[in-house]
């Protein structure tokens, strides 16, 4: 058998590296369901997040759940399993949510609620009723003994050792046997029927939230009482929070309220109107989880005082652009088409967090952003006739609607030259009006032209990019010339210019450039992968900044050779990119927005392309890692450097320091012993003279 050495690690506190990092945002996701377990905060949305770094980056972890799945409405705990409800059905996982395992026969259930009861598990159903679990939810049985099954179960809550169920037109039931029998204990509640949404308990006083008939209390657990001192006594209670003796209760009017009395109720000043559906506690730390808006998740410390947004971001970035004095505008796409949500935010290069109040502004997907001074154009997609273009003039902070023109439905791209507005859609189109009306712009453009994604100024000359090649105007003229010779991938989705060069980055083909305005075109791939879908460009200086599928890249020297940027990066699929004074932009299609200082680029710091072969396993891991090199790198001054997901350098190693085996046929391993590290994602880099490799690492 052979021996493997394992190193001695220097370990690090706090070491600065230059690296991406994430931002606070961009914010996404309607969150239904949240909970803790083993040191990570994990969500419910469309997919679980989980996060192992207090939210400030996140996962989907959705493995082995089904397609059909919309919303994960609960998350509970028991034992060592986890379930999920949803709207396809139940699911558990024994490994703290990184694989689950659909329960058998629950694919068709339309699952509402979910609660634990010691050891036993009970879900409520649409139309189907109550169903219980003995077995930590590997299986069902029904549970529907006095249960009018033709409405939903919405919601549960225990009180001493009775379990009790919300639903959804017949009050609410009681149950003494643990779901063996139930009974409807509604006296005082309103009305003939009765629609239960949420329910919570502090001591002997349990909480009923209703559709339509505000908020009602029991201390007795059979009778109720209104308690709609400071709600509307019509208004829908979209879900309950308990914090202690703090009870909290979200209204379908898009308000947080707060009850310290059980008699009164004051707004919560959490700062957005949203719907609140998703509420869990934890010593010190209240979470609660908006669904309407999509603004994601948010923590409080100090019981409500002050709010913390910390996630998730589940849309795609779509479009980032630097106003003046360094304010950086983001938008998102909900690909799902949720039409009830925001997505324009705003930051600051000194911020760490993005802002999504505009005053009455209410976007849906903003996929385009150009800004000119303190002028700035955002499009809001909401589908042909519905869309919308928003003006600024002072950076962003405040916004009008231009209006809405059934001409355009889809605006990718904007240009700004003077008092014109260009805007890029099926064909060009111009607005000499701020936006106001819009007019199909140029001819000279073939109707194999069905999208123009990219418009750029150079000049007086203003190039377009479309799925049919490149094309070039002149401002002032009406009429467009095809300029694309020399691109072998004629499918264009983005345009840069940086002194007298062109770049056009395409979809499948890597990039090319120009330095004659577009009359030849030469491809410019060297460092770039193979076959590289180019989203973006931006500029600093001389250096030109590319977003690819495969991450980011820079080149300094006209495009000779392009360079690997990507240390740090979750995820290297990027969207967007934006250079402000200071900092590189990154937009991405899972993890939001990340940076990184200029400085660390522009003065030479880079990571260099050429890459080693490397191999890392178990991954994930618990005790130990085994990296493994080929010998002919394993002689050189090989450095190995872990970093935690903030970029904090917390172990590193000097392969010089040691010899080791080999592993198989012209390669060498190290075993490093990563037992002192903490559960989370961590970034690998194994460095030399010439090449360096970095791998993302899972310590469980």
């Amino acid at each position: 058998m052979k021996s493997k050495l394992t190193l001695i690690l220097i370990l690090f506190s706090c070491a600065a590296f230059a690296q991406w990092r994430p931002t606070n945002g961009l914010f996404s996701g309607a969150v239904h369901s949240i909970i803790t377990s083993n040191n990570e905060i994990i969500v419910g949305t469309n997919n679980i997040y989980k996060s192992s770094d207090n939210g400030h980056t996140w996962f989907v972890s959705s493995n082995g759940m089904s397609g059909s799945v919309t919303a994960i409405r609960g998350l509970v705990k028991i034992s060592t399993y986890l379930i999920a409800v949803t709207d396809a059905g139940a699911f558990y996982s024994t490994d703290n949510g990184d694989n689950w395992t659909q329960a058998t026969g629950t694919a068709t259930l339309n699952i509402w609620g979910v609660i634990v009861k010691g050891s036993n598990v009970f879900i409520g159903t649409d139309a189907n009723g109550i169903y219980k679990s003995t077995n930590n939810g590997v299986t069902w049985n029904i549970a529907n003994n006095g249960i009018n099954t033709s409405l939903s179960e919405n919601c549960f809550a225990i009180r001493g050792t009775d379990l009790y169920a919300g639903s959804g037109g017949y009050g609410i039931y009681k149950s003494t046997d643990d779901g063996a029998t139930w009974n409807t204990v509604n006296t005082g509640l309103p009305g003939s029927f009765y629609a239960i949404s949420s329910m919570g308990v502090v001591g002997t006083t349990i909480f009923a939230g209703t559709s339509g008939a505000g908020m009602y209390k029991s201390t007795d657990g059979t009778t109720w009482s209104a308690i709609n001192n400071g709600i509307t006594s019509t208004d829908n209670i979209m879900g309950i929070g308990v914090n202690g003796a703090s009870v909290y209760a979200s209204t379908f009017t898009k308000v947080l309220y707060k009850s310290t009395d059980y008699i009164n109720w004051n707004v919560v000043p959490i700062g957005i109107s949203a719907r609140f559906e998703a509420f869990y506690s934890d010593p010190g730390v209240f979470y609660i989880g908006d669904w309407d808006k999509a603004y994601g998740l948010f923590r409080t410390k100090d019981d409500g005082v002050t709010f913390q947004q910390i996630g998730v971001t589940e849309f795609p970035v779509s479009a980032l652009e630097v106003t003046g004095n360094n304010n950086i505008l983001g938008g998102t796409f909900d690909v799902s088409g949720n039409s009830y949500r925001a997505s324009l935010f705003k930051t600051t290069e000194a911020d760490s967090t993005w802002a999504y109040t505009f005053g009455t502004l209410d976007t849906k997907n903003v996929i385009a952003i150009k800004a000119s001074g303190a002028i700035v154009y955002a499009f809001d997609y909401v589908g042909s006739g519905n869309s919308y273009v928003y003006r600024s003039t002072n950076n962003g902070l405040n916004w009008t609607s231009t209006g809405y023109n059934v001409l355009y439905s889809h605006f990718a791209t904007f240009a700004i030259a003077g008092s014109n507005i260009f805007a890029g859609d099926d064909v060009p189109y111009i607005s000499t009006d701020n936006g106001a009306t819009w007019n199909a712009w140029g001819t000279g453009i073939p109707t194999s032209v069905t999208n123009v994604y990219s418009l750029v100024l150079k000049g007086t000359l203003l190039f377009a990019g479309t799925n049919n090649g490149i094309y070039k105007a002149t401002v002032g003229t009406n009429s467009w010339t095809s300029v694309s010779s020399g691109l072998t991938n004629m499918d264009v989705k983005t345009l840069c210019v940086s002194g007298t060069t062109l770049y056009a980055g395409t979809q499948g083909g890597g990039i090319f450039k120009s330095v004659n305005d577009g009359a030849l075109w030469t491809d410019d791939n060297l460092g770039i992968p193979l076959f590289a879908d180019v989203t973006s460009f931006a500029t600093s200086g001389t250096n030109v900044f590319a977003g690819t599928d495969n991450g980011v890249f820079v080149t300094s020297n006209s495009g000779t050779i392009w360079s690997n940027i990507n240390t740090g990066l979750i995820d290297t699929s990027i969207t967007a990119l934006t250079a402000s004074t200071n900092y590189l932009w990154a937009g991405t299609t899972s993890q939001g927005v990340w940076r990184r200082q200029l400085s660390q680029i522009v003065l030479g710091i880079n990571d260099v392309q050429t890459e080693m072969n490397v191999a890392m396993y178990p991954n994930p891991a618990t005790k130990q890692v085994s990296i493994s090199l080929p010998v002919n790198e394993n002689n050189k001054a090989n450095q190995i450097s872990f970093y935690n997901s903030l970029g904090a350098l917390v172990m590193q190693l000097n392969s010089s320091q040691a010899k080791t085996d080999i592993d198989h046929v012209g390669y060498s391993s190290y075993v490093v012993d990563i037992s002192m590290l903490p559960a989370g994602i961590y970034y690998v880099t194994i460095k030399n003279s010439g090449k360096i490799k970095t791998e993302k690492l899972v310590v469980q």
